[in-house]
């Protein structure tokens, strides 16, 4: 969902024609799956609308899937679905989607619509005009990408990082050094050019699907040693690298490593499928935002290995204070715990200061689909108290 200037809501759902499956998802979903549909809900009717095209314009340089074994299922029809891309805001209201799925059995069973379904990352950018109520393509990202992480920089420029090129089996015998992991590449788009520009050996890090990312006040991007890890395959390698949290300056265009969060906690290092909610800006003495903390709840622990990490969530929060006059330093501390445990719950920012957290499960649904309790009932994070309260 995202709420546009106009106070309407562009919403696109997600794994579409899951209706059309009659036995498993995995067995059939190269074929049955659709590419995803967006809709604008204006709350004053309440009334839906479609966005021209309500495929957001799918792929229509068509997509290049790449199976190990040869001849799996592919169709027109799911080359291009927005499920796993990620979205931002470009300055002027417009909305950002890069990244996306493209499925296809690999392998498949000849003559048939059954086989393992594959999820290829796509390279497509589409950005949608509330003005107009209209989708149109961007420029191409260098690299496909399933579940990457955008950051608008300090000028517009949009940041892309990590997601997978493939999710279930990733080998490329065309890019065989990325084999085995995320992408490790990280690219800025030029909004005066709409191209995408890899940043080098320099921007290069292994990084979790998703991962939290956020725009520091001295213009970095801060990793905060959290995303998704997607048991049971992990995804990387090198995944250890991921306890270990990082910013990054577009100027030099290099990361720079700040050590492990939460050191002298119970819990250091990295945490799985929580959400890391910066909260407000507090200006020093001179008038100058310097320091940027970090609210992270929930989720499942990791180390020392994210993947397959922890699978029951935990109530753990707690706040990371990145100072950016001591190079980006990190200084963490617990706070109150959640009130109940939480795999992937929702962290909103409220005008007050305080952070609600929404939904998520008592474990981690991706390791056991179906097992999982759902989390009904809302929290409430009080910034002054760092306690946590059930709401209604």
């Amino acid at each position: 969902l995202n709420v546009l200037p106009s106070g309407k809501i562009l919403y696109w759902n997600a794994l579409e024609g899951t209706e059309n499956v009659k036995t498993s998802i995995v067995a059939e979903y190269g074929a049955k799956s659709i590419n995803d549909q967006t809709r604008l809900l204006d709350l004053a009717g309440p009334l839906w609308s479609k966005p021209s095209p309500n495929d957001a314009g799918a792929n229509p340089n068509g997509y290049a899937n790449d199976p190990l074994v040869p001849g799996g299922n592919t169709q027109a029809n799911n080359d291009g679905a927005l499920f796993c891309s990620d979205q931002n805001y470009l300055p002027d209201g417009r909305i950002i989607a890069t990244g996306g799925t493209a499925y296809y059995f690999d392998p498949s069973v000849p003559g048939t619509d059954y086989g393992v379904v594959e999820l290829e990352g796509l390279r497509n950018t589409r950005i949608y005009d509330p003005k107009t109520n209209t989708w149109a393509q961007g420029g191409d990202t260098n690299i496909g990408r399933w579940y990457p992480a955008l950051v608008e920089l300090g000028d517009g420029s949009q940041f892309i990082a990590s997601g997978v090129q493939k999710l279930l089996k990733p080998v490329y015998p065309d890019r065989i050094e990325g084999s085995g992991s995320n992408v490790k590449e990280t690219e800025t788009l030029d909004l005066k050019t709409g191209k995408w520009t890899d940043n080098g050996a320099g921007g290069q890090r292994s990084l979790p699907l998703f991962p939290r990312l956020s725009l520091l006040p001295n213009g970095h991007v801060y990793y905060a040693a959290a995303g998704q890890s997607f048991n049971p395959f992990g995804q990387s390698y090198d995944e250890v690298l991921w306890n270990q949290a990082a910013s990054y300056d577009p100027a030099t265009k290099k990361w720079k490593d700040l050590g492990i969060p939460g050191i002298g906690t119970l819990h250091p290092g990295f945490r799985g499928s929580s959400f890391s909610i910066q909260l407000p800006l507090k200006a020093d003495a001179d008038g100058q935002y310097t320091k940027a903390r970090y609210l992270a709840a929930g989720g499942v622990l990791g180390g020392p290995a994210p993947s397959p990490g922890g699978y029951i969530a935990v109530k753990d929060s707690a706040i990371t204070t990145v100072d950016t006059t001591k190079g980006d330093a990190i200084e963490t501390k617990v706070t109150g715990d959640l009130n109940q445990p939480r795999w992937y719950s929702t962290g909103v920012l409220l005008p007050t200061g305080d952070v609600m957290a929404f939904s998520g499960a008592d474990r981690d649904e991706v390791a056991s689909p179906g097992t999982e309790i759902p989390i009904k009932q809302a929290e409430m994070f009080d910034h002054e108290t760092e306690t946590w309260k059930p709401m209604a």
